[in-house]
């Protein structure tokens, strides 16, 4: 059974409101188009976010910036997973200055967005300077680095082959 769902008889009669209910939204009321005098009561889709939320981290419906979302650290690169599964990731970054991502391979395409300041991207072994607003492709199995020559962020999607 849907965890969601609680069941009804066409009585009109909803169950309780609880602590939970409260929190995350109310009941939708929601008829069974095979069984006209038969209905039930489904979690609203606020409710689901919060429970089963594919996006981490990050509220839903809510108006951000996304360079806020991940700060700087002194001497380090900070990161902030939104999303990891089999099909892609999507992750924010912030670079301190003089910080680096050695030379590696993804599985999948990847597309860098300089959030705030500005970064350089190395593809195989050719220099790229991004700054903010900008983004760049680093295909799958190519080769990359990421370097901070001054304090930037970024997002990283990557997009992994089905």
């Amino acid at each position: 059974m849907d965890p969601f769902v609680w069941p009804g008889k066409g009585t009109g009669v909803r169950p309780p409101i609880t602590d939970r209910e409260r929190t995350l939204g109310p009941l939708d009321k929601v008829t069974d188009p095979f069984k006209p005098d038969t209905f039930h009561w489904r979690a609203s889709t606020a409710m689901v976010d919060v429970m089963n939320p594919i996006l981490k981290h990050i509220p839903p419906r809510t108006v951000l910036t996304l360079a806020d979302e991940v700060g700087y650290q002194p001497g380090q690169i900070v990161s902030k997973t939104l999303v990891q599964n089999s099909s892609h990731s999507l992750t924010l970054f912030a670079f301190d200055k003089g910080e680096e991502i050695s030379t590696h391979a993804a599985g999948g395409d990847a597309l860098v967005t300089v959030l705030e300041g500005a970064g350089q991207v190395t593809i195989d072994g050719v220099p790229y300077v991004l700054a903010a607003g900008q983004s760049i492709v680093m295909p799958a199995g190519a080769p990359h680095a990421v370097f901070a020559p001054e304090p930037f962020k970024m997002s990283l999607l990557v997009v992994f082959p089905e």
